[in-house]
């Protein structure tokens, strides 16, 4: 007899556990909701839209000053059948001899799409293009490897 009322103390205090953890879990649960609805007097949903806002705002503002330096400093501009319009900066000569005599940075708009992409280009001792290397997309930076591989990258 005393056994079984042991047993039923210790469930009793068992549920009185777990009625308590459940209590402080649905507290913490309440102050998080309340904390993600309201930070700054904005909801959490507002504020991630803003934040994506604000980041392609800066792509955009970084994209058109870009285009505008490119279009003020170019020395080449060439028209692509199209309609893309690509800007060359005046050729930095290669500080090494060997293969590159030189690069240029290139920015070039594609006027139907309204996109902005820039590289840098390496130039052989004939003029020809043997070195590329992407910069941006449209105002993002980019984080890419020569095409082709450069002896560090590979």
């Amino acid at each position: 007899n005393l056994a079984k009322i042991a047993q039923k103390i210790e469930a009793v205090a068992q549920e009185k556990t777990a009625q308590s953890v459940a209590r402080e879990l649905m507290n913490v649960e309440k102050q998080v909701d309340k904390s993600a609805k309201v930070v700054s007097g904005h909801n959490a949903e507002r504020i991630r839209y803003q934040a994506h806002n604000v980041n392609a705002q800066a792509a955009l503002d970084k994209k058109l000053r870009a285009l505008q330096k490119a279009q003020k400093e170019a020395k080449k501009v060439q028209d692509l059948p199209d309609g893309r319009i690509r800007y060359y900066s005046k050729e930095n000569p290669s500080k090494t001899y060997g293969p590159t005599r030189g690069s240029s940075y290139v920015t070039e708009y594609d006027s139907i799409r309204g996109r902005v992409r820039s590289w840098q280009e390496c130039y052989d001792h004939t003029g020809n293009v043997n070195r590329v290397h992407p910069k941006t997309i449209d105002g993002f930076d980019l984080v890419a490897q020569h095409y082709p591989l450069i002896k560090a990258e590979l």
